[in-house]
């Protein structure tokens, strides 16, 4: 059965809530990292993933929020970033240059995941 993307959203933000009852950077990440994760192992679209990183960033939280703190600014980098993934997939089907900018796109979310990934396991 597939998930719509609140149960998703919800499996993902219930663990780090049971941790700390607020969601602080660090449980941002884990579910940013964890959402990357499962798209890259086709778990999940890239609507979904693009949907996560706008919920964080928009409607948890205001982008201010991850810029003037030092600690955060990465994240909030990564997360805008992310709220444009699905618009610039969808803009790859039209142009070879928009392609080649998804392409890099991918493999920025890559590193990204790569650099932090040891944080997957250590939750």
């Amino acid at each position: 059965m597939k998930r719509n993307f609140a149960e998703y959203f919800y499996n993902y933000l219930k663990p780090e809530l049971k941790k700390s009852k607020c969601l602080d950077f660090d449980g941002v990440k884990f579910i940013l990292l964890k959402s990357i994760n499962d798209y890259f192992n086709k778990k999940i679209n890239t609507n979904f993933l693009s949907s996560v990183a706008t919920e964080i960033y928009y409607e948890i939280f205001r982008p201010s929020d991850f810029f003037t703190n030092p600690l955060s600014h990465e994240l909030g980098k990564m997360l805008d970033y992310l709220t444009d993934l699905s618009y610039q997939e969808e803009q790859s089907k039209k142009s070879s240059r928009e392609k080649v900018y998804f392409s890099e796109m991918l493999e920025t979310i890559k590193n990204y995941l790569h650099k932090y990934k040891h944080e997957l396991k250590s939750s």
